[in-house]
């Protein structure tokens, strides 16, 4: 016979057995959710944008970070920067002033914003069209099946089965 704690001990297992389930579905959708979102924050502005609009963002982050890292020193950084392939090293400062580069960066970070919502759009909408397969595979899962000679079948099923047993011993 089974004692109390022999149950208690299996529902804590079951219990722990779902929740480290449900980590790992929520785990995994975050993988995904993040992936698409990435994705479409790193694709939309390389399909959108001009090549030159991409390197003056490029450029325009290397001069901040640059002036960045010398803020508090008495330092002038300079920026190599290539224009009609000619090398010219620039002060870095005037390059993080210049009205060009940065309405370029502006222009690549709202694309970059508008193709990270995209991604999670997509997402969404995977997650609705995902829907139907994911509702067939827990149904597969729960269907009743036979497990070491017992059947495993739902509390319906059960009745009328004991109650076809039950009218023919009578």
């Amino acid at each position: 016979m089974t004692q109390s704690h022999d149950r208690r001990i299996h529902a804590d297992a079951l219990r722990r057995q779902e929740r480290d389930n449900a980590f790992l579905r929520f785990k995994r959708q975050a993988g995904a959710m993040l992936a698409s979102v990435a994705l479409g924050g790193v694709a939309a502005p390389y399909m959108l944008l001009t090549p030159q609009t991409v390197r003056a963002t490029a450029i325009y982050v290397q001069a901040n970070s640059v002036v960045w890292l010398a803020k508090g020193t008495y330092a002038y950084p300079t920026v190599r920067i290539t224009y009609a392939g000619h090398a010219y090293n620039v002060p870095a400062r005037s390059i993080a002033d210049a009205p060009y580069y940065r309405e370029a960066a502006q222009i690549m970070l709202a694309d970059g914003l508008r193709g990270g919502c995209l991604g999670f759009a997509l997402w969404v909408a995977s997650l609705f069209l995902l829907r139907g397969a994911t509702a067939r595979r827990r149904e597969r899962a729960l269907r009743d099946r036979v497990i070491a000679g017992t059947l495993v079948t739902t509390e319906g099923r059960l009745a009328t089965l004991t109650g076809a047993v039950r009218a023919a011993d009578r």
